[in-house]
């Protein structure tokens, strides 16, 4: 029975362990989901913050009148003659703006810093030494820049620009995530929804499907040398797609400065220089575009058309500087943060933490990228909170199956036990019934021979009457201590008398089973609360299974013992049997129980002697003493406590 109840508890363990495993599982997925979208839309807003500050930056570049490239210029609708000083003839206040430049159409570099001289007659105003200096560092990356830039590396580059990928841990996370979730998960949807806060990308990725046209037009004293808008020119650079009619040729000029252009369809014969000054064409300014001139310097410009003839301007800008300046903008209240700015297509994504990202700038940065590593955000349902409550789920689910584990063997032990008593009271009351029969039918039919046996036939009835009675006794007093309804007639006084009694009661049934049954009392006892019936109750049944256990012992002695002990009095029944083993000391009062099998028993009785002992001990407040007594056999003592007072206690 208990085997297969054993087995039923494992099959019900590994039911609830199963799903509890996989909703742990799902609930840690979730977990990993939601850290890996709140970084990521951590990540995303840094990213904005500097896609936004990049915006602004290159609004105010684009709207940058032609004019203010020269060191003085003359804005429209200005007298002639009159010359202002340029806003970019001076350092610009931007710490990772180098400067700004102009390339002629004849292929000559010029900065604003600097005035083109011999042009004004000495108009201009002077540039400051730090504007000089400036100059001079403008003029020489300007000229590495042109007439020849590097090549593009956009079709080797894996990430398309305004976009941030997860790298190292993190990408193997997202890869692991998007994999093991279903069709029906949020992952992708939040991924995606994150990657559209982008604003500041998103808005410059149409930039390269735009051409502004202006109304402005060149001031009479733009007609200077190198920079007239003459037809004969060599164009610099490549042209707008997005401008109708015109096309690139594919031919080169010796001097590697561009690419020359020729109209789709034939175009109307050039008009005098006169009539350019007169009339003017409208310009067409091409979107800002950027490249990168070393691991340093990117060059952002963008190229003025007339007609087929172009002129290019542009600025260079500090890389270091502008990682100072973006990450002093994007992440001023974001600790323990690592953000760097990369080159991506000289720096491969580096392995990266379990939160680490790189974000490729939109159209014209799209030459850099940023690397972002995040520390792991506190607030929300972490890992931690998932494993304590699951800790918590099993050792509440172990002790529920743990406790109903033995809630359920210890019913069906008792249930055993109780059946096991029921046969044995069966037996118990059919042997004397049997016995009390026999010798009566025997006397009844004068089948005895003699007076003697007559004598010995009517001893016999009444011993087995009285061991009828004794065990009906038994049998009445556990019921009532099971229903608490045992009631107690107390009595303050001597134990020694109550002794007696019970010693002169037994003697002949422990003589019959060769049993010397002795009373040792020690004089000069102090009176104790007791029950008179109960306490005799407790020597029968103390003496019985003495006799019952002790019977192959070579010394067949039972000794009632009544002593002192300090200020208590204890009462003690012992005999010289084999004991009883350490660890069933205290199972020996509990209701059946018996140290041997019900079918295989040799020893009489019904298994509630003992536990009918403790609970009469605990009704009158004694406490119960048993031990393997020294010299072989089992002693079990009574020790009750003294009375001063002549009456019984409530």
């Amino acid at each position: 029975m208990l085997i297969r109840l054993r087995l039923v508890f494992i099959l019900l363990a590994l039911g609830l362990a199963v799903p509890g495993f996989l909703l742990v599982r799902r609930a840690l997925d979730g977990v990993a989901i939601e850290q890996a979208a709140r970084h990521r839309a951590v990540a995303e807003r840094v990213f904005d913050e500097m896609e936004r500050t990049l915006s602004v930056f290159l609004q105010s570049e684009e709207e940058r009148p032609v004019g203010h490239y020269r060191h003085a210029w003359s804005p429209a609708g200005s007298p002639p003659g009159v010359l202002l000083r340029s806003p970019l003839a001076d350092p610009s206040p931007e710490a990772f703006v180098i400067g700004h430049f102009e390339v002629d159409l004849a292929g000559v570099v010029h900065t604003p810093l600097r005035p083109r001289s011999g042009k004004t007659g000495g108009s201009e105003p002077v540039p400051s030494p730090a504007a000089e200096v400036a100059a001079e560092r403008v003029l020489g990356l300007a000229r590495r820049a042109w007439p020849s830039r590097a090549p593009s590396e956009r079709a080797a580059e894996k990430q398309a620009p305004g976009t941030t990928v997860a790298v190292g841990l993190a990408a193997k996370k997202d890869r692991e995530l998007r994999t093991e979730s279903d069709e029906d998960s949020p992952l992708a949807d939040a991924y995606d929804a994150l990657q559209s806060l982008n604003r500041g990308a998103a808005l410059r990725q149409k930039r390269s499907q735009k051409v502004v046209e202006v109304a402005e037009v060149l001031p009479a004293n733009e007609e200077l040398e190198g920079s007239s808008w003459d037809p004969g020119m060599r164009a610099l650079g490549a042209p707008s797609a997005a401008i109708p009619g015109r096309t690139a040729d594919s031919s080169i000029g010796a001097e590697g400065k561009g690419e020359r252009f020729k109209p789709e369809a034939p175009r109307p014969k050039a008009r005098a220089p006169a009539e350019r000054v007169a009339a003017p064409a409208p310009l067409v300014i091409d979107p800002i575009q950027g490249f990168r001139l070393d691991e340093i310097h990117l060059v952002l410009h963008r190229t003025i058309w007339r007609g087929n003839q172009a002129m290019r301007q542009g600025l260079i800008l500090d890389t270091v500087a502008l990682e100072t300046s973006l990450l002093g903008t994007a992440l001023p209240g974001l600790p323990k943060v690592n953000a760097r700015l990369v080159v991506p297509s000289l720096e491969p994504s580096p392995p990266g933490g379990a939160f680490s990202y790189r974000h490729r700038f939109a159209e014209p940065f799209d030459a850099l990228a940023v690397d972002l590593t995040l520390p792991l955000l506190a607030g929300g349902s972490g890992a931690r909170t998932i494993h304590g409550l699951s800790f918590a789920l099993v050792l509440a689910g172990s002790i529920g199956l743990f406790a109903l584990y033995r809630m359920v063997t210890v019913a069906i032990g008792f249930a055993e036990r109780r059946s096991n008593f029921v046969a044995a009271v069966s037996h118990e009351l059919k042997t004397p019934l049997t016995a009390i029969r026999m010798y009566g039918e025997m006397l009844r039919d004068d089948m005895v021979p003699t007076e003697e046996k007559r004598h010995e036939y009517y001893g016999t009835i009444t011993a087995e009457s009285e061991r009828l009675s004794r065990l009906i006794d038994n049998v009445l007093e556990f019921s009532r201590l099971q229903r608490g309804s045992r009631e107690m007639s107390w009595i303050v006084g001597d134990l020694a008398p109550v002794v007696r009694e019970a010693r002169d009661v037994l003697a002949p049934h422990a003589a019959a089973q060769g049993f010397d049954l002795e009373a040792e009392i020690s004089p000069g006892l102090p009176a104790v609360r007791f029950d008179r019936d109960a306490v005799l109750q407790v020597l029968f049944n103390l003496v019985d299974n003495a006799l019952k256990y002790a019977k192959d012992a070579r010394e067949k002695k039972v000794r009632i013992e009544l002593s002192p002990d300090g200020d208590q009095v204890v009462m003690t029944v012992r005999d010289h049997g084999p004991g009883v083993p350490p660890a069933s000391q205290k199972r020996v009062f509990e209701p059946f129980h018996r140290e041997e099998s019900e079918l295989t028993r040799r020893a009489q009785g019904t298994g509630i002697g003992l536990s009918l002992v403790k609970g009469l001990a605990e009704q009158m407040g004694a406490s119960l003493r048993a031990a393997n007594a020294p010299g072989g056999g089992f002693a079990v003592g009574l020790v009750f406590p003294t009375r001063n007072d002549s009456s019984p206690a409530g």
